[in-house]
């Protein structure tokens, strides 16, 4: 049995345009790619329920095999953000293009990270965003 990370790399099974395609279906997609370039930013977020809902194998490898997948959504998004139809010269602002999953549903606590979370996509619930809702409520 092959691994997801070989299974990524066959380009039989992903198909680089899918990705690309996701993103330009999108008009929220669309947006914040328009924002970033705006804004002269590096980055802009992807929502993990939009992409499960719409590409569900793409997904699955971002929970399984981030470091890869993400690596090649950051190569679309490169081409896709300097392509003619968007920002041609973007390249001469920012290097590199980079896509940031957001509402990914699992979440642990810094206390249950192990060492099998390592170079895995981890959302993490943490102290200080709780101190800072207590000392809110305290305050009021």
């Amino acid at each position: 049995m092959i691994s997801v990370s070989e299974s990524i790399a066959q380009p039989d099974i992903y198909h680089p345009p899918r990705f690309r395609t996701f993103l330009e279906s999108d008009e929220h997609h669309k947006q914040a790619i328009q924002f970033m370039c705006a804004n002269n930013l590096a980055s802009f977020e992807v929502s993990y329920q939009s992409l499960s809902s719409h590409v569900p194998i793409l997904a699955i490898w971002v929970a399984d095999a981030p470091r890869d997948i993400i690596e090649i959504f950051d190569e679309v998004a490169n081409e896709l953000v300097t392509s003619a139809e968007y920002f041609p010269d973007y390249g001469k602002i920012k290097d590199e293009i980079h896509v940031r999953i957001r509402e990914l549903p699992i979440v642990d606590t810094l206390r249950d990270l192990r060492q099998n979370h390592l170079n895995q996509h981890e959302h993490v619930a943490s102290i200080s965003s709780i101190y800072d809702i207590i000392v809110n409520i305290l305050n009021t």
